[in-house]
């Protein structure tokens, strides 16, 4: 199983745009808990109310953190995996989708253009897919990355 957290994100309307996509995309057995870390601006203000109201529609849950590390503590995953293109990629996507077949996985995407952190890299596995970078906007960024995860989990 999928846990998802979407971290560092001021937009309102980018949040509720990759909660449409998280929620309508995938389903409650793939992705059943979205995880929102360091939500600040508009994103706080009226985009979790938003994303909240999508959730309960799509019998999902949100899980509103502070920080990465919280978010760890609470779900327990088996591993992190950070995706972004800052950081080589050691990690295929056949390995991700597997170990999500058997247990449970974080997944954490940025919420803004900029990359993590050097400290937030440390809290997980550096992954992404070949070829495609976060300079295409955060939302394609992470429509595409999910596509192929999901791909991958139903074969």
């Amino acid at each position: 199983m999928l846990a998802i957290m979407v971290h560092n994100i001021s937009s309102a309307q980018r949040l509720i745009e990759i909660a449409k996509l998280i929620f309508n995309y995938t389903t409650q057995l793939e992705v059943q808990t979205l995880i929102l870390s360091k939500v600040t601006g508009s994103a706080a203000q009226s985009g979790i109310p938003e994303v909240s109201k999508l959730a309960y529609k799509h019998n999902r849950s949100v899980l509103i953190v502070n920080e990465i590390k919280e978010a760890v503590e609470l779900i327990k995953p088996e591993k992190v995996f950070i995706v972004t293109t800052a950081v080589k990629s050691t990690v295929k996507i056949d390995e991700v989708a597997s170990l999500a077949k058997r247990s449970r996985i974080l997944l954490i995407f940025p919420g803004t253009e900029e990359a993590f952190p050097k400290h937030d890299l440390t809290l997980g596995i550096p992954f992404n897919i070949e070829g495609i970078s976060e300079k295409i906007g955060v939302v394609p960024y992470i429509s595409i990355t999910l596509h192929e995860i999901i791909k991958q989990l139903n074969r």
